[in-house]
């Protein structure tokens, strides 16, 4: 599905929105999120910050694995199950999926809900309540844990001499949008030159934004 896009004051913020007609599955090419729905609904969803939440409710064995999501359904009981993306590799059977939860984040805290399932690009959750929604893992002995990760390669072009910036960075929509916003604010192209999907590892020590 192709949200309708909403800049926000800043010109950062962007907000997404998309009616869905009917009864279905559906998945935003914008964000990965994706959506079960048992009948027409219409989706408000946006991007957040995980540091403000993590700062008050985490622990050391806390390692983010997805982005934070925002997410307004009307009639919500119209979403029977929601798709929240995630960046662990699952091939070789090295990541262990039982230690991975969604954390749901409100105005009175944050609890941690086992998913439906575990696809290998998103955890699933049934029955819905929205908020905020992003997936973690529970890393209380592991040393490294496999995820995707992307390689970002953007050309300045404007200069005499090529330069290149390299990126290697989880293959979070969230984090490609930062960069994507660093190299315009550097005066640099929007997209990058070139942009390659890989797997590597991340340290399992200490809570915190990938």
């Amino acid at each position: 599905m192709n949200p309708e896009i909403v800049q926000g004051p800043d010109g950062n913020q962007e907000t997404y929105r998309v009616h869905l007609p009917g009864a279905g599955s559906f998945r935003c090419s914008e964000t990965e999120l994706g959506f079960e729905v048992s009948a027409a609904v219409t989706v408000q969803y946006r991007y957040d910050s995980w540091d403000q939440h993590l700062r008050e409710w985490s622990t050391p064995e806390w390692l983010v694995i997805g982005p934070l999501f925002n997410i307004q359904a009307e009639p919500a009981t119209a979403v029977a199950a929601v798709h929240l993306p995630h960046v662990l590799c699952l091939a070789g059977g090295q990541a262990d999926i039982s230690q991975m939860r969604i954390a749901h984040v409100t105005d009175v805290g944050m609890t941690l809900e086992e998913p439906t399932g575990v696809r290998p690009f998103h955890a699933v959750l049934e029955n819905p309540s929205f908020s905020l929604y992003g997936v973690i893992f529970i890393c209380s002995s592991c040393l490294r844990i496999p995820v995707h990760s992307l390689v970002l390669i953007y050309q300045a072009v404007r200069l005499a001499d090529t330069t290149l910036h390299i990126y290697l960075i989880p293959s979070d929509r969230s984090l490609e949008k930062v960069n994507e916003n660093l190299e315009q604010h550097w005066g640099e192209p929007g997209s990058p030159a070139t942009r390659e999907q890989r797997g590597r590892e991340i340290s399992g020590q200490g809570s915190g934004e990938l």
